[in-house]
């Protein structure tokens, strides 16, 4: 009989962060790092934004655009859905090590402002290289202007946001802090026990 072959994209087990969600206090940490912008405005890169960070186009807005309102429902509905996309993103990019509640809510909020690109700073926990994934956050701390056609950076304009800087700062402290030890498990002695005489 001949032998069954996995499958070539098959995963070889499971994802360790496959059921993690963005709680509710990371949700509340997220809206208060970006705001909430019941307008259209330009951003520190002079990019379209609204809502609470939402990413409208490269450049600046056109005053169409600034005379039209935004509602409660447009930054409802664009939240929810930048959030989703940042779960996914954080869940694709670490899959062999378990994240803490708190690393999940930190690497969520890193993703929702950086975007995709940010992956590369997450890979590292996936063999447990807490630190790493820290030090790697807070390098992405620079506002760069795109071309809005192209969406390329505009070389020389990039700078070191003192905002980003103390963002990441908070994004990286869950991944600093040392592994809490395994509880003992429940009636299993500390100690070895005394011998009999």
């Amino acid at each position: 009989m001949p032998h069954a072959h996995p499958h070539p994209h098959a995963h070889p087990h499971a994802n360790a962060n496959a059921a993690m969600h963005l709680s509710d206090a990371g949700r509340r940490a997220l809206t208060q790092a970006e705001a909430i912008r019941h307008d259209y405005y330009n951003d520190q890169a002079h990019n379209c934004t609204y809502g609470v960070g939402t990413l409208v186009h490269y450049g600046p807005c056109t005053a169409t655009e600034t005379a039209t309102p935004v509602t409660d429902a447009m930054i409802a509905n664009s939240l929810s859905s930048s959030i989703a996309d940042a779960e996914r993103t954080v869940r694709r990019s670490v899959t062999d090590h378990p994240l803490t509640q708190e690393q999940f809510d930190a690497a969520v909020r890193f993703i929702y402002n950086t975007g995709p690109g940010g992956r590369a700073a997450l890979h590292p926990a996936n063999t447990g290289d807490m630190p790493t994934v820290a030090s790697r956050m807070q390098t992405y701390v620079q506002v760069c202007q795109h071309d809005p056609h192209t969406g390329r950076r505009i070389p020389g304009t990039c700078h070191i946001s003192n905002g980003l800087v103390n963002r990441r700062a908070a994004e990286a402290a869950p991944f600093r802090q040392p592994a809490a030890p395994a509880p003992n498990t429940p009636n299993t002695p500390t100690t070895p026990a005394a011998p009999r005489p």
